[in-house]
């Protein structure tokens, strides 16, 4: 039995590795995508109310929905920031402080850095809804 050269298999290992990761950037695009169409969505009142509960608990201490507190003032925030970065906001806020521009600046005026409140991805999302549901019209 023949056995292949090592750099045709390493070529080969390489071409999967590239294939899979390219076929999971698709894959993360569309869920992008998808969560840019859910801003133009009906309102999950059920959800939205989980949110309410999840905000009176962990956020209200530091924002309220129309004066900055400790936090910015949260009313309009979908209309100010896409969904993807208020739900990295919410879930990872030490990491965006660090990387994100937009977080970096909101730290000045504000001087208190948000920490992470142990949300799961659902309560981010019910928050998330929460937020939609108070915009002004």
């Amino acid at each position: 039995m023949k056995t292949i050269p090592l750099t045709i298999r390493l070529f080969i290992t390489a071409f999967l590795f590239s294939l899979t990761i390219y076929s999971c950037g698709i894959q993360e695009k569309k869920e992008v995508n998808q969560n840019k169409t859910a801003e133009s969505l009906k309102i999950d009142a059920d959800l939205a109310a989980k949110g309410r509960f999840i905000y009176t608990k962990k956020c209200m201490e530091c924002h309220s929905l129309d004066i900055a507190v400790k936090g910015p003032a949260l009313r309009d925030v979908t209309k100010r920031r896409k969904a993807e970065w208020i739900m990295m906001m919410i879930l990872k806020p030490e990491e965006m402080l660090e990387k994100d521009s937009v977080a970096k600046s909101l730290f000045g005026p504000h001087m208190v850095k948000m920490t992470t409140q142990d949300v799961s991805e659902e309560d981010a999302k019910a928050l998330l809804e929460f937020f939609r549901s108070v915009e002004t019209k």
